[in-house]
């Protein structure tokens, strides 16, 4: 699901399906097929052990996979006295499993004894595994102990002496040995199953994270107007959805550029005659009525370029980037203190949660205060639309509070920036009543202005995921826009 093709949902869906059905398919069938052939090899071994009983009797002819031979008298003798070491064929590592069985059907005229012998390179093979003490006949019990050979396979050698007869070595490797199990595709199966799953539950994951980063990145564009663009990737629906944001982004944008050429131009166009009838009120005689004309021109002017500074902070085409939040507020604050204006610079605390370790414990408080290296404290942003909202609160606290003290707070989320003033006139309600273009407050009549500082500051605290926030003090108003850093 990359650049190339784009691939729908429900394409998608169809496809995965039919993988995990045919390989369901094909599980089902491997686990099937193994366990059939198992089953058969298990039971091939068992008629093994009764065709040996009976071709013990004398009845039957063994099949010509089962090699037998007889031991001679003298080996027969050590063998029935338990002496095994002392054959030729066994080594002293061999293991040794004895079996008895007795025949114990109550209609079998005649009850014959079978001694069986079994000698391993690798195993032991228990007693409890044979229903030895079972009211079942001498063939199937053998038979048993050819199954058991069959499931728990090595390199094996089967004795039996039947009744008072000499002892019979029988290799039945070709039936019962490892070489003769099928071939158990059983693990490979739940493999297939196993990996099946896995491969869904991640191509799921990847494409619910696919729409989930995009909406994240939604959610900050609107939060952070940002002039990034949605990257076209992911599915056919998600690249759809994702061209037509970028359409209507680029409309946007557009839109706002148009309005602002505009303004600039009829700002442009009232300058020069605006500045032609600022010359001509100097012919005027009287200095009352010049000096009314030259304010009404000069508060136009200012309006024009309010309207100005308002629609660029709304364009807000410049790509954020990591900048030094107090070294961006220091930098304010010392320009308005060359003017020898009263603002003022409180030193920054930056909250952060705290951290136990075991030589600590329990931490004092739930959150401490690090006032060390706040030069880091880096945010993500368009410096000059900072600034420019950084610098109205200033002015603002300045024209209405006589005095600005400026500070930074934050923490792993938000980082802020606070103007204390001494403004005691408005209220919370009020002053939020000002972040719309225009609007001027009852302390405001003999002030010079338009009415734009905190519609401007408000649209720059939109643009990077935050807000414009008043509080009243005990000192009088602090006036606070948050920024958000991730």
């Amino acid at each position: 699901m990359g650049k190339g093709i784009p691939i729908s949902i429900k394409t998608l869906m169809n496809a995965w399906i039919t993988i995990a059905v045919l390989s369901g398919a094909l599980s089902a069938f491997l686990w099937m097929d193994s366990n059939h052939r198992w089953q058969s090899h298990i039971q091939k071994s068992y008629l093994a052990g009764i065709a040996i009983h009976d071709y013990l009797q004398g009845h039957d002819v063994l099949p010509d996979v089962i090699v037998t031979s007889q031991l001679s008298r003298n080996e027969s003798r050590l063998a029935d006295a338990g002496l095994w070491q002392k054959l030729s064929f066994i080594s002293g590592s061999d293991k040794i499993s004895n079996f008895v069985l007795d025949d114990s059907v109550k209609d079998q005229a005649i009850y014959k004894t079978i001694r069986v012998t079994v000698l391993s390179k690798e195993l032991s093979y228990k007693k409890d595994d044979i229903p030895l003490n079972s009211p079942v006949a001498n063939a199937q019990k053998l038979a048993e102990i050819t199954r058991l050979l069959a499931r728990y396979c090595s390199q094996n050698t089967l004795l039996i002496k039947y009744d008072n007869a000499l002892w019979r070595k029988i290799d039945g490797t070709a039936i019962w040995g490892c070489d003769a199990q099928p071939a158990d595709w059983r693990l490979a199966a739940l493999s297939i199953i196993i990996l099946i799953i896995s491969s869904l539950v991640t191509l799921t994951s990847l494409t619910a994270s696919g729409f989930a980063n995009f909406a994240e990145k939604l959610k900050h564009r609107f939060r952070k107007k940002d002039a990034f663009l949605f990257e076209v990737r992911g599915t056919k629906e998600l690249q759809d959805l994702a061209k037509a944001l970028n359409m209507n982004i680029e409309q946007e944008r557009a839109s706002i550029q148009k309005r602002a050429m505009f303004l600039s131009g009829v700002s442009h166009d009232l300058g020069t005659p605006a500045t032609r009838l600022l010359l001509r009120s100097e012919q005027i005689e009287d200095t009352e009525l010049r000096g009314k004309i030259e304010s009404d021109i000069v508060r136009m002017t200012d309006m024009i370029q309010s309207v100005l500074s308002y629609t660029q902070s709304e364009i807000a085409d410049e790509e954020h980037r990591p900048l030094s939040l107090i070294s961006l507020v220091r930098t304010i604050v010392d320009e308005y203190a060359d003017m020898d204006k009263p603002v003022s610079f409180q030193e920054p605390v930056i909250s952060t949660k705290a951290i136990q370790n075991i030589f600590q414990g329990k931490s004092e408080k739930q959150n401490k205060v690090n006032s060390l290296q706040m030069e880091n404290f880096v945010v993500k942003g368009d410096p000059l639309a900072l600034q420019r909202a950084i610098t109205n609160l200033i002015d603002n606290a300045l024209k209405y509070g006589r005095r600005a003290i400026v500070s930074v707070t934050g923490d792993e989320t938000y980082a802020e920036v606070s103007v204390l003033d001494n403004g005691q006139n408005l209220s919370e309600e009020e002053l939020e009543t000002l972040t719309q273009p225009f609007q001027r407050g009852q302390n405001a009549v003999n002030t010079a202005g338009a009415g734009i500082g905190l519609a401007v500051v408000h649209n720059i605290a939109e643009q990077h995921g935050g807000t414009l926030s008043f509080a009243r003090t005990e000192e009088g108003m602090t006036s606070t826009i948050s920024i958000l850093r991730v």
